[in-house]
């Protein structure tokens, strides 16, 4: 499974951490990756008091 799958199947943001912990993967690699979809228009990043999370962008 990719970020935007699991970012797709998840009912809320999820964490660059939290993504990282599902996919198995370093969480340094997940947030540059999610950096990526960000600037591609893909995914929202957001900034919440205590971490980043991300979810996608669905046109609202």
């Amino acid at each position: 499974m990719d970020v935007l799958t699991a970012l797709r199947q998840s009912p809320q943001p999820l964490s660059d951490d939290e993504l990282a912990e599902m996919l198995g993967r370093d969480s340094r690699t997940i947030g540059q990756e999610c950096r990526s979809l960000a600037f591609r228009g893909l995914v929202i990043r957001e900034q919440k008091p205590d971490r980043m999370v991300n979810r996608v962008y669905r046109g609202d």
